[in-house]
Order: structure tokens, then sequence, then C-alpha cells
């Protein structure tokens, strides 16, 4: 008889070293999945990114196609409306008359005319719901994916805004707009030379409020009030070196902050019946009104005024945001429902340069994005494409201005 062994069965032997992976082994698949994914990874990101921005550039394009639309259907442009605190109608037109902006009066041409329809016939006693539920519904082409989903954000509660219905609500939270119409190359600076068409409708000896720059010395700017004749025999010969329509102030400060708005209907009847060159008597010195761009307060532009010609001339791009801020309620440039008027919410300006959303940056007159590759602008021809952030400054506000020298030059 053999002896009792413990040696195993030859069919077992080795079965402990195949059931796991030693621990260099471990440590060379775990080497690799690292490395596969430092190499996927910026790849990945990269085409997402790509993907956002196909459909950023997607929404512009519907956007400036129902701006397109409205021009073809009603004869102008969809009206810059009545101000930062006015809330959209959808009992009145779509000319000076109706006190909200571009993107309220768009709606028809980009399949959400049921949210205009919601707002016609309300009543003091059903406006502040349903308001809310308008500004809270998703509009999914206002939104771009690389910074919004078409949802729902936080506003400041405190903000009231006018209604037509002759009551005020407040907006505590509303789908983002993250596009902007543009305004023009002067934002809070209109140069004096507007007002020597002024002075064809407006008496010569009405008092004007300017900014006096001297020459050499533009941070000792004087504002000053003179008579109208006085102030282009004077000093018209100094928009080249910054004197401007309205009290000096920084050009990159916030519309919202410079514009009177009327406080009830009867008021903004009055004054949507003024020639926008009169309105250089209203508070805010006109300013909201003497723009160059394809919008302003109460503006009903067309093509044809479009000097440098519409494929010369921007339409809507995208605006710039500050991260931190931006649909958190603190952002005085981009915390309004998209239903307003005329506001740096919804119109911007190429004053300054377009710029990347940069946090903690505060730029509430410009567009930009949150794209690496640039932002996207449609042209008032249709066409849209995506400018760098590199683009020169004054081809950029050439192609913001209407009529200007610079004949709408676009950088290749």
């Amino acid at each position: 008889m053999q002896p009792w062994s413990f040696a195993r069965p030859a069919s077992l032997r080795g079965a402990s070293r195949k059931a796991g992976y030693t621990l260099l082994e471990s440590l060379t698949v775990c080497g690799m999945l690292v490395l596969l994914l430092s190499l996927l990874g910026p790849a990945l990101q990269r085409g997402r990114e790509a993907a956002r921005l196909a459909a950023c550039t997607n929404n512009v394009r519907t956007l400036a196609q129902g701006w397109l639309q409205h021009e073809w259907h009603t004869g102008h442009m969809p009206s810059g409306g009545w101000g930062a605190n006015w809330a959209g109608s959808g009992d009145r037109a779509t000319d000076s008359a109706q006190p909200g902006g571009w993107a309220f009066s768009i709606l028809p041409y980009v399949g959400a005319v049921e949210l205009r329809d919601a707002l016609a016939e309300v009543t003091p006693a059903t406006a502040a719901a349903v308001y809310q539920q308008v500004a809270e519904t998703a509009v999914s082409d206002f939104c771009c994916p690389s910074r919004n989903a078409p949802t729902a954000a936080a506003l400041d509660s405190g903000v009231v805004y006018f209604t037509d219905a002759g009551t005020t609500v407040s907006i505590p939270a509303s789908v983002p707009l993250d596009y902007a119409a543009n305004g023009g190359s002067t934002a809070a600076c209109p140069p004096l030379t507007v007002l020597q068409e002024a002075g064809r409708v407006v008496n010569k000896n009405v008092i004007i409020t300017f900014c006096h720059v001297p020459p050499g010395n533009p941070r000792n700017g004087q504002t000053l009030h003179l008579p109208l004749q006085a102030t282009l025999n004077g000093h018209l010969g100094h928009s080249d070196t910054g004197d401007h329509v309205g009290a000096c102030l920084s050009c990159e400060d916030d519309m919202d902050d410079i514009a009177r708005q009327p406080t009830s209907v009867a008021q903004g009847d009055q004054r949507r019946l003024m020639p926008p060159l009169t309105r250089v008597l209203l508070p805010d010195n006109g300013v909201p009104d003497l723009q160059d761009g394809v919008v302003s307060r109460m503006s009903t532009t067309c093509t044809e005024q479009l000097a440098d010609g519409a494929a010369g001339t921007y339409l809507i791009g995208e605006k710039y945001a500050d991260p931190i801020r931006a649909n958190s309620g603190q952002d005085p440039s981009n915390d309004a429902p998209w239903f307003v008027g005329y506001s740096s919410s919804n119109v911007r300006w190429a004053r300054t340069a377009p710029a990347p959303d940069t946090r903690g940056e505060y730029r509430p007159t410009g567009f930009g994005s949150s794209h690496d590759a640039g932002w996207t602008v449609a042209f008032a021809d249709g066409r849209v494409t995506v400018q760098t952030f590199d683009i020169d400054p004054d081809v950029h506000r050439s192609l913001a201005s209407r009529s200007d020298s610079g004949g709408g030059r676009e950088r290749k």
C-alpha cells in the first residue's frame, strides 16, 4: 500500500495561479487603462464640444430664419421692445407697440406660437401665474447646450415686470436666453454726429446733455448741458475723440442702468409715437434709440435700411456670460425672462470685442460664448458662421453698424 499523499491531482495543479493576477500584472493593466483614458479623454471631450457647437449654430440659424420670416410677414424686423422691465404682450402687434423684445415677437416663426397665444387676454388676476408658466416653458432654441439646458434658471425674485394688463408680476425663474440681437457699434456712447440729423426735427434751442472728452485726456470727461445748436457748433468735430450723447460714463456700462422706461402702457404708447431722433429729449437722452444696429428701443428696422447690406451686417449671435453669475440671479445683464423688451439680456453691442466666457469677468454689452472655437453669429441675409474671438475690433464694429465707412467688411 502506498503511503497517504497530500499531492493534488494533476488536473488541479496550477489552478490557484490561474485564478487571479499577480500584483505586477494588475498594475500593468491599470497603467494601460490610464494611458488609454488620457489619450481618449481629450478626443471625446473635443467630440462632445463639436456636437454642442453644431447644435448651438443650428439654434442661431433657426432664430435668424424666424427673424427673417417675421420681416417677410410684417414688413419689418422684430421690435426691440420698451425696456428690460416690460413683459411681452400677446394682444399687441410686434412693431413699436410691442413691449416685449425680439425673442417674444418671433415665437410664431420658431414653432412656439402657443407661448405667444398664452399671453393674449391676460387679466390682472391671471397675469402672475400665466407669465410664470410661460417663462418656465422649455424653448430649446434659446439655449446653447455648451452653457445651458432648456430648463428654468433662477432670476432675481425682487424685480417686477410691467404688463399690458395694467399690473406688475414677479418672475423668479425663466428658461435662459443665450442669444442676443445686434444693437450696433456704439452701446452707451452714441457719437454726437447723430445730432446732425436730429437738428432737423428738434428745436435747436433745446438743451442737450452730452459728454465732452478733452482730446488727449479721455479720463477727464465733463458732462455738459448746452443748446443743440451750440453743441453742434462747438463739439461736433470731437466725436472721433470721444464726445458722445448722454452723461459721461463708461461706454461699456449696462444699458439697463441707463435706459429710462415708460411706467404705464399709456406712457409707452406716447413715447413710441415720438420719432427716434426726438427721444434725445427724454430723461435718458434717447441713448437706447440712437443706435446703429438692427434693433433698438421701440424699433421697426427693415432690411432696406441696412446701408452696408444684409450680407455685411450682424443680425443675431451668442452673448457673453460670466459662468459664475450666469443663471444665478446675480448677473444684471443676464437676469431677465426671455420675453422682456430692450435689454442687455437680449441685445448686445460691438463696442467691445467678443470674448469667451470668463469666470468673474463682467461684460454686459459684449458678444461671446462658452466655445473655444469662437462665437456663432447670423448675418441679416441668413448666413451663419463661427467668428473667432480675435476678430479685428474695427471690423467687428463695422459689421455691427448698419451704416458706416467700413462697409461691413468681414475678415476672412
